[in-house]
C-alpha cells in the first residue's frame, strides 16, 4: 500500500477531525462519513442517488486534507527551502477558508489534487530538485483559491516547463523555468515569471497569448445541467495508461462540446438516476491523444476522483456508454476510500471477461461494478435504436450481461471479500438477476454465448496450466480405458505465445455477423463453416487446425461449433480446454480433441 493510502486509513479509522492549525488559530477540520442503508444499498446496486455521491465527494475532501497534511509533515526529507513554501501556500488557504470555505472546497475538489499528492509523497524520499518543484505545486492550489475569492496573498511557485498552471483558472505560459512570484490584490491576478510576466483579472476566462483558461463547459437537457471542464491544461492529469492529449484547439472543444451535449441528452432521458449522479461529482474530462486501433479507449484514476480520461469517440451513443462506464469506476473508487470490500495482497487470478489478463480481486471487483453499468446502458438503449445499431446494442447487452453474472459468480465465491465487500456483490447480484429475463432475439443471445466462449477458451489456454501429475494420471486413465477420474485442478502458467490479444479473430467475426456490422472475412474454412451455420462441418475443420498447429482460435472454434451441434463434449471444451490440450500432449496415440473432450466432461462440473 502507497505509503498516502496508509496516511489515509489511519485517519479513517481514527476518526481524526482536526486536519491544520497553521499556529494563528486557522484551523481547517474534515468531517467523519457515515452512510445510511438506503445510500449505500443504492449504491451497491450499481447506482447511488445524489446524497450518496455528495457523500463521496465529502469523503474526497477528507482524504485530499489528509494528503495534503501528509505532505506538509514529511517536508523536511526535501529541506528547508520546500518546507517554507509549502508552509506559505498552506497558511493562504487557512486564510481563505476562514472566510470562503466553499472557494477553497472547491479547489481542493480539483480532480488532479489526489494526483499531485500521490507524486509528491513518492518523489520526497529521494529528495532534491524534483521533491522542491512537486512541493511547490501546493502553492498553485492556495493561489486559484485566495484569486477566486479575491483574498490578496503573494506565494512563490517555481514553474514546470516554463509554465504555471493554477487549478480551476487556467495556466500562464512561456513564462520562464525556475521560481515564480504569484500575487493578487483581490483584483489582479499576476505571474511573474522569469522571463515574462502575466496580468489576468476575474473571471480568469479570456484566452491571451500567454494565458490558456481551463475550459468550463455547460450541458443541459429537461432541466438537468452539467457544468464539466474539457481538461487539458493539467499536469497531472498524465495519470491513465494513454497519454492525454495536448490543448485542443478551438475547432476540437466544439466538436467534443457538441458530442458532450449530445450524450448528456441521451444519459438524462434513458439513464436519468446515472445523471443525477454525475451532476453531484462529476467535474472534468480528459481528453485521451491516441487513436486507438481496437476501439476507444477510456480510464478512471483512484486519485482523480470527478475526473475521467477518454478518447473522443464518432459518435454521442459510444461516449454516453464510456461515461456511464467511467463513472462507475469513479463511484467504486470513492466508496473504497471509505468502506474496505475486500482484503488486501491477493493474487492476480480471476478472469475478467473483459480483460486479457489475471485480474486481482480488486480489479476484478472494479470491472464487475463498471460493467454493471454498461450492461444497463445497452440494455436501456436497444429501444432508441434501429437497424444495425439495434442489434449492436441487443448483442452488446446479451454479451455484457452474462460475463458481468460471470465475474459477480468469481466476486462471490472468491473468499476475499469483507462482509461488507459481500453485501456490495450480493446487491449487484440483484440488479443483473433482475434483468435475465429481458427476451434477445435468440440467434443474437447465442452469439453472444459464442463470443462469450471463445474469450474463456483463449484465456485459459493463455494461462493456465494443469498440474503434472493429474495429466500423467489422465492419460493413464484413458489408456487403460477407464472412466474419467477427478480431472484435477490447473495453475497460473509461465508466459504464453498467445497472450496479449486484445480480441479473438473469431469473436469479432460473430459480432460482425450477428450485428450486420461489416462482412464477416472468415480467413480459414472452419470459421466460413461455421459463419455459415454448418455446425458439423465446422467441427471436423476446427479438429483438423488443432493437429496441424493447435492454435486458440481452433479450439475456440470447436467449443463453439460443438455446442452448437448440440455433441457432447461442449462443456469440457469450453471450461477445461488446457486440460484436454495436456492429456492429448501425453498420449502416445494422438486421439481427436472432441473424443477426450466427450469422456472428461462426465467429471467435469457443471457450470452454476
Amino acid at each position: 500500500m502507497m505509503p498516502y493510502r496508509r496516511a489515509y486509513r489511519r485517519c479513517r479509522c481514527t476518526g481524526t477531525r482536526k486536519i491544520f492549525d497553521n499556529g494563528a488559530g486557522k484551523v481547517m477540520y474534515l468531517n467523519v462519513i457515515r452512510f445510511s442503508g438506503e445510500q449505500f444499498a443504492g449504491l451497491a446496486a450499481g447506482y447511488g442517488d445524489p446524497s450518496a455521491i455528495r457523500l463521496l465527494t465529502k469523503g474526497q475532501l477528507t482524504k485530499r486534507l489528509v494528503l495534503i497534511r501528509e505532505v506538509i509533515r514529511r517536508t523536511d526529507k526535501a529541506g528547508r527551502p520546500a518546507r517554507e513554501l509549502a508552509t506559505a501556500a498552506l497558511a493562504v488557504l487557512a486564510e481563505v477558508d476562514v472566510h470562503h470555505a466553499g472557494v477553497v472546497r472547491s479547489v481542493l475538489g480539483h480532480p488532479q489534487l489526489g494526483v499531485w499528492a500521490a507524486t509528491c509523497l513518492r518523489t520526497l524520499p529521494d529528495g532534491g530538485s524534483a521533491a522542491f518543484v512537486e512541493i511547490g505545486q501546493l502553492g498553485a492550489f492556495a493561489a486559484a483559491a485566495a484569486s477566486r475569492a479575491g483574498v490578496a496573498f503573494d506565494l512563490t511557485i517555481p514553474a514546470r516547463g516554463g509554465s504555471v498552471f493554477l487549478p480551476t483558472l487556467g495556466s500562464a505560459v512561456e513564462i520562464g523555468s525556475g521560481l515564480a512570484r504569484v500575487h493578487g490584490d483581490g483584483d489582479s491576478l499576476i505571474i511573474a515569471g522569469s522571463t515574462r510576466t502575466v496580468v489576468v483579472r476575474p473571471p480568469f476566462d479570456a484566452e491571451a497569448r500567454y494565458w490558456r483558461p481551463q475550459r468550463l463547459v455547460t450541458l443541459e437537457a429537461e432541466g438537468r445541467v452539467l457544468e464539466v471542464v474539457i481538461e487539458d491544461l493539467d499536469p497531472y492529469r498524465d495519470c491513465y495508461p494513454w497519454r492525454p492529449a495536448e490543448r485542443l484547439s478551438l475547432v476540437d472543444v466544439d466538436r467534443l462540446h457538441g458530442l458532450l451535449a449530445d450524450a448528456w441528452r441521451l444519459i438524462v432521458r434513458d439513464h436519468p438516476d446515472q445523471a443525477d449522479g454525475m451532476r453531484a461529482a462529476l467535474r472534468s474530462v480528459v481528453p485521451l491523444s491516441p487513436a486507438n486501433p481496437h476501439g476507444e479507449v477510456s480510464s478512471a484514476s483512484r486519485d482523480a476522483f470527478g475526473s475521467l480520461a477518454l478518447s473522443v469517440p464518432a459518435d454521442s451513443a459510444t461516449l454516453a456508454m464510456l461515461l456511464i462506464h467511467e463513472f462507475q469506476h469513479v463511484k467504486l473508487g470513492g466508496l473504497l476510500d471509505l468502506v474496505d470490500l475486500y482484503g488486501r495482497g491477493g493474487e492476480a487470478r480471476y478472469f475478467a471477461p473483459w480483460r486479457t489478463d489475471p485480474r486481482p480481486i480488486g480489479g476484478l471487483l472494479q470491472g464487475a461494478y463498471a460493467f454493471v453499468g454498461v450492461t444497463d446502458f445497452w440494455r436501456r438503449h436497444r429501444a432508441a435504436t434501429t437497424g444495425a445499431a439495434a442489434a449492436t446494442a441487443e448483442f452488446e447487452f446479451a454479451l455484457r450481461r452474462r460475463q458481468t453474472a460471470r465475474a459477480l459468480e468469481e466476486l462471490a465465491t472468491s473468499g476475499e471479500l469483507t462482509a461488507t465487500g459481500s453485501r456490495l456483490v450480493a446487491r449487484l447480484e440483484r440488479t443483473l438477476r433482475s434483468w435475465q429475463s429481458e427476451p434477445v432475439p435468440a440467434e443474437i443471445e447465442s452469439a453472444a454465448h459464442d463470443v462469450a466462449i471463445v474469450d474463456v477458451v483463449h484465456w485459459r489456454l493463455s494461462w493456465w496450466v494443469p498440474r503434472p501429475h493429474d495429466v500423467v494420471r489422465l492419460a493413464d486413465a484413458w489408456h487403460r480405458g477407464r472412466p474419467c477420474p477427478d480431472p484435477g485442478a490447473a495453475d497460473l502458467g509461465a508466459e504464453s505465445a498467445h497472450r496479449g490479444v486484445v480480441q479473438p479473430d473469431l469473436a469479432r467475426l460473430i459480432r460482425s455477423r450477428a450485428t450486420g456490422t461489416g462482412p464477416p472475412v472468415a480467413a480459414s474454412q472452419a470459421d466460413r463453416a461455421y459463419l455459415a451455420g454448418d455446425y458439423d462441418d465446422a467441427r471436423h475443420s476446427y479438429l483438423d487446425e488443432i493437429q496441424r498447429h493447435g492454435g486458440p482460435d481452433g479450439w475456440a472454434g470447436l467449443a463453439i461449433a460443438t455446442r452448437r451441434s448440440g455433441r457432447a463434449g461442449a462443456h469440457a471444451l469450453a471450461t477445461r480446454p488446457e486440460l484436454i490440450r495436456a492429456v492429448l500432449a501425453r498420449l502416445a496415440t494422438y486421439p481427436r480433441a472432441d473424443a477426450v473432450a466427450r469422456w472428461l466432461e462426465v467429471a467435469i462440473p457443471p457450470e452454476r
